[in-house]
């Protein structure tokens, strides 16, 4: 019965040792990936589809780095106004998983809260700017997530909140600026749309 014993925790062993081993190197090999598209010298020769390519390649080895989620994500989202048609769905609903599958390994990275936010946009701004509240209320002092907030407020008509985050943005000349075109722009859009008769619905 010991000899037995001994050989079965034997095996235990032998197994858990290469199951570590195995997941070692496939960690190695997805940081690896990552690293190359990030910040090898031909990574700026990269496109989004590239990065994102590799993002899925490196995710097979090793699902949680969290950064190579971030890094895809927003190498596709700035680079949105390349795609148009079902090529923009499609590119749409890349982001938007690839922001959910980032946020369960890391729920507070803020890059990926932000894509999620302007995905969540897409579909319901009344929801965007709900999430986006929270994240503020709970990363108060960011001059950028103030922006962003005077930004949703200021499209969702709701121009008094948005000029009451200016205040936050005081200190930072160039992004109080750029806000406050953001808050005109969504101002002047509004005044564009056709008034409706009463009874009417939009």
């Amino acid at each position: 019965m010991k000899k037995f014993l001994l050989i079965f925790f034997g095996i235990i062993l032998i197994l858990l040792g290469f199951f570590s081993v195995n997941y070692s190197i496939n960690a190695s090999r997805a940081q690896a990936i990552y690293t190359q598209s990030r910040y090898s010298q031909r990574a700026a020769e990269l496109s989004p589809e590239n990065i994102y390519s590799n993002y899925l390649h490196a995710t097979k080895l090793y699902p949680w780095n969290f950064y190579f989620s971030a890094y895809a994500g927003e190498a596709l989202f700035y680079n949105l106004s390349n795609y148009e048609g079902d090529e923009l769905v499609h590119c749409n609903e890349i982001i938007e998983e690839i922001a959910r599958q980032g946020l369960e390994t890391n729920p507070y990275n803020t890059q990926l809260i932000y894509l999620n936010m302007r995905m969540l946009q897409l579909e319901s701004p009344k929801s965007a700017l709900e999430y986006w509240q929270k994240f503020v209320d709970w990363y108060f002092w960011s001059d950028y997530n103030h922006s962003v907030l005077a930004e949703l407020y200021a499209k969702s008509g709701m121009y008094e909140n948005a000029l009451n985050e200016l205040k936050y943005l005081e200190k930072f000349p160039k992004l109080l600026d750029h806000t406050k075109h953001l808050i005109d722009d969504a101002w002047l859009l509004e005044m564009k749309q056709p008034l409706l008769a009463p009874g009417d619905k939009q």
